[in-house]
């Protein structure tokens, strides 16, 4: 039950940060129409406009209520085991039982598999998937997603060249998805995997910049997409550069880590061991 609620709240926040500039502008509409018949009929009554006010906040969190109960119940039965058994072979074989074998091609599900192949270790297999399976950059999402998931295969499997190759090859959509506004999510897959294939190919001052860059902008600020990740590879960066800043980080970094709220159960453990490797100047994401 824990774990349902949870989940259904970081939906509810998810859907509530996007639609908030929609929020306001709904607000100030119904306060509009409501100001202009107050001006029609010659009488002002603060009492109706603060009930109109409450209204229209409320006409605005029941759909995100209602859009997150959906998306809960929808995504509840493949999450649970995921909570429960983090990127494992058990979840692997899940998900395929579940979502693949026997069910049409689908570009998300289909992506969605990939990405378990890959954090669950099956890397050669993950690579070889690539292959037979067609995603169209149509599909921002699992595009991005695929992107994402060839180069940190490449780079899991000590070929950060092919990572790199990989990158020029997508060059244009990168580049079209990295400067799209509203976007967060894409936009952290591919400048995250970018930072990485920079460090594995020893390009940590052009790195740092990026990650730096990124994490001092308001997107980052306000959607915090993927932060520990980032948090770990700036950690990294600094570790390999010998920069002091480092030795003022860490301890931050271990205190958010083992202090802040994580939407599934195994994902303290996982920053814990991917922070153990940054500090000792060991790839994290390998």
């Amino acid at each position: 039950m824990k774990f349902a609620l949870r989940f259904w709240r970081y939906q509810y926040k998810a859907l509530s940060k996007k639609g908030k500039v929609f929020d306001l502008i709904f607000v100030a509409f119904v306060l509009l129409l409501v100001c202009l018949h107050m001006i029609r009929i010659q009488s002002f009554d603060i009492a109706v406009l603060i009930t109109c006010l409450l209204l229209g906040v409320i006409g605005c969190i029941i759909p995100q209520m209602l859009c997150a109960t959906i998306i809960t119940f929808a995504q509840y039965g493949t999450s649970k085991v995921l909570n429960a058994e983090g990127f494992s072979d058990n979840y692997l074989k899940f998900y395929e039982k579940k979502r693949i074998v026997g069910r049409p091609y689908n570009e998300n599900t289909a992506t969605v598999f990939a990405e378990i192949m890959v954090r669950s270790g099956h890397v050669k297999e993950a690579m070889q998937y690539f292959e037979i399976i067609k995603v169209l950059p149509a599909n921002t999402f699992a595009y991005t997603e695929l992107i994402y998931l060839r180069m940190l295969a490449a780079l899991k499997a000590d070929m950060p060249q092919l990572a790199d190759s990989i990158w020029n090859q997508e060059r244009k959509f990168i580049t079209w998805a990295v400067n799209r506004p509203a976007r967060s999510m894409e936009k952290a897959q591919l400048l995250l995997v970018t930072i990485y294939a920079d460090c594995a190919n020893g390009r940590y001052e052009r790195a740092l910049q990026q990650t730096v860059t990124y994490m001092q902008s308001k997107e980052f600020k306000r959607y915090k997409t993927a932060e520990f990740e980032f948090r770990i590879a700036h950690l990294f960066i600094l570790k390999k550069l010998g920069r002091e800043e480092f030795n003022n980080i860490a301890p931050e970094v271990k205190r958010d880590i083992e202090t802040k709220s994580h939407l599934y159960d195994w994902e303290m453990e996982q920053y814990l061991i991917d922070f153990n490797k940054a500090v000792n100047g060991v790839f994290p994401w390998q």
